[in-house]
């Protein structure tokens, strides 16, 4: 995927498969278009658990840029800021507030999408905080325990529980989600993936990458 001339090769290294993930986790919604382009999610509420990780805050970015309303939690003041500025609108810091009580202050139906990292942990309050027709989208797991699914008040929401990993989606999800992000990374600013090579090296500190002299400005993104 070729970078636009005024991004750097930290830019492209530090999106990867986390954006494509948040990309592939904001696109599964049944009546959500498969590629995101500006305005394609206005009118959705998206919340984001832990927005403050690789995945959560590419995806605050990428439904931000698409126009969705974003909800995030994070667990303290540092991370409260790391998500700002990647555009939320609302934080919640899940240790200190009921994060049900502050979902349904902003949206009194509840959010149409969850970006879940938590599964196990958050099954009760995701289902609680879900509107009907809402879908989680859960692309990691905090514990190999089987995940407890109230199989009776999510058929009441017709919820959906969509599990994702990139390296296994098809051909196709994998070029839209190439294509939104391009998109998104062309944009810019605060409504596209600016920030994108600063928040990555707050999440994951390493030593900065030097681009290869001899070869043309592509990102390469593992098997994607």
């Amino acid at each position: 995927m070729a970078l636009p001339d005024e991004e750097s090769y930290d830019t492209g290294a530090s999106l990867g498969i986390p954006a494509l993930t948040a990309h592939q986790a904001l696109t599964t919604h049944e009546t959500y278009p498969n590629q995101l382009a500006p305005g394609s999610l206005v009118g959705a509420v998206v919340l984001v658990a832990g927005g403050a990780g690789a995945v959560g805050h590419a995806a605050i970015q990428l439904a931000r840029w698409a126009g969705a309303t974003v909800i995030t939690t994070v667990s303290g003041d540092a991370k409260a800021e790391l998500v700002r500025a990647a555009g939320a609108e609302h934080v919640i810091n899940y240790r200190s507030e009921s994060v049900v009580d502050a979902v349904h202050q902003i949206s009194w139906r509840g959010v149409d999408l969850i970006v879940e990292v938590a599964p196990n942990a958050n099954a009760e309050l995701d289902l609680d905080v879900l509107a009907p027709n809402g879908t989680i989208a859960v692309y990691v797991s905090e514990s190999d325990a089987p995940l407890p699914i109230p199989v009776r008040a999510s058929m009441v929401k017709n919820i959906r529980c969509q599990f994702i990993l990139t390296y296994t989606v098809s051909e196709k999800q994998k070029a839209a989600a190439l294509g939104g992000v391009s998109a998104a990374l062309a944009a810019g600013g605060r409504s596209g993936l600016a920030e994108a090579t600063v928040c990555h090296s707050r999440v994951f500190p390493s030593p900065r990458l030097q681009p290869p002299t001899t070869r043309s400005k592509v990102a390469r993104w593992g098997k994607c």
